[in-house]
């Protein structure tokens, strides 16, 4: 695909992208824009709040190549406080997400933190002790999730 297609295909999937946003923070005062065409290398592909984004959509679109066309945007005429993102999707697959480390510790740290790990189940309390107990009999000493794939290669 080239030219005028593949350039409608971009813009098909950055107003996608709108769309889902608008879906996902329908309640929110957060701003939610395309960027004009006119003004490419001034306006992100698409605000979302504070995040300037750049969508790529492909065979083999490159996503480093994207982020770094959003942080030049983001530091060059972006907002004070706009955090560069690359939204990436490769043909047939689900978009992935790219922003610097530094960004994403700070998103975190704004989201209150990482959350805790969820609680063990049940199931899970019975597996281990099954594992434990079974290593006391064979004087098996190994891991259980080495346990498991080594019983993942005997099948």
């Amino acid at each position: 695909m080239g030219g005028k297609a593949s350039r409608r295909k971009g813009h098909d999937f950055e107003r996608s992208l709108v769309r889902l946003f608008k879906d996902a923070f329908s309640g929110s005062p957060v701003t939610i824009l395309r960027g004009l065409q006119a003004a490419r290398s001034f306006e992100p592909d698409v605000r979302l709040g504070r995040f300037w984004i750049e969508a790529k959509v492909g065979a083999r679109p490159r996503p480093l190549a994207a982020l770094d066309q959003a942080q030049l945007g983001a530091c060059g005429y972006g907002r004070p406080g706009d955090v560069p993102v690359a939204v990436v999707k490769v043909d047939g697959q689900d978009p992935v997400v790219l922003m610097r480390f530094k960004e994403w510790i700070e998103l975190v740290q704004d989201a209150g933190g990482p959350k805790p790990e969820s609680p063990i189940t049940d199931q899970g309390k019975e597996i281990l002790a099954m594992w434990e107990e079974f290593k006391k009999s064979s004087g098996v000493t190994m891991r259980l999730d080495d346990g498991l794939d080594l019983a993942d290669r005997l099948r």
